[in-house]
């Protein structure tokens, strides 16, 4: 079916409605739904551009004889999503992430790929550095020198 775009609108919305009821009835006192605000303001714009639209499938046409035969073209090779994709939707094999924006793009591309490693290999290696590279975001280098032992910076160094 559709993606649920409607829906996060609609929860939009909703969270607008409520930071004006919570300041009309709760003054000084009411909470801040600026933040969530923004978060559902981001959302359809992300998942359409990162979840294709299903199209909808053209209805079965019916023969002069009355059996029903399905308009459907043969998939092709190309066309045949991966293995990991939700089903019934096709992911062009040529498509690229748009470019990272900032920060909090990045680390979002960070999180996408942690969970494709933890659904499709889940005893990869990976995983726990990418989560600890998730962790590392935003901090000073200070701050993640001390998080990293001399003997492995060490070793890093000399792979290079």
């Amino acid at each position: 079916g559709a993606l649920p775009l409607a829906a996060f609108r609609e929860a939009q919305e909703s969270a607008e409605r409520l930071q004006v009821w919570a300041r009309e009835t709760l003054g000084d006192l009411a909470p801040d739904f600026s933040r969530l605000r923004q978060l559902l303001a981001l959302l359809p714009d992300v998942v359409q551009t990162t979840t294709p639209e299903i199209p909808p499938s053209p209805a079965p046409v019916p023969d002069p004889a009355g059996t029903v035969m399905d308009n459907a073209v043969p998939a092709r090779a190309e066309d045949v999503p991966p293995v990991n994709a939700p089903p019934g939707i096709s992911l062009p094999h040529n498509a690229e992430p748009g470019p990272i924006r900032d920060r909090n793009d990045a680390l979002e591309r960070l999180r996408c790929i942690r969970r494709w490693f933890e659904s499709s290999e889940p005893s990869s290696p990976t995983i726990p550095l990418l989560r600890q590279a998730e962790r590392l975001v935003g901090k000073r280098f200070s701050e993640v020198i001390n998080e990293i032992p001399v003997e492995l910076l060490e070793k890093w160094d000399a792979l290079e």
